[in-house]
């Protein structure tokens, strides 16, 4: 997942361009990693515009196991 703003992500950002440059330079663009299982994982975002060079920016992430804090139950007998 893509941002601009660190809040709203896409699977996609269209970044506006004048004359051949990305308006608003420089651009932060921020990776969501939200991994579907654990262990290591990675894959490429693809930058690209009409009459630029695409560039090819490589992630990777390691995935763990969520920690769940779960309240202890305390059994007692009732009588």
């Amino acid at each position: 997942m893509l941002s601009t703003d660190d809040v709203s992500f896409s699977s996609f950002l269209n970044l506006g361009q004048t004359g051949g440059n990305i308006n608003g330079q420089p651009v932060t663009i921020y990776v969501r990693f939200q991994p579907s299982f654990s262990g290591f994982t990675g894959g490429d975002i693809e930058v690209s515009s009409t009459g630029a060079i695409t560039q090819i920016v490589s992630v990777s992430g390691n995935g763990t196991d969520p920690v769940i804090d779960a309240p202890i139950a305390i059994a007692k007998n009732f009588h």
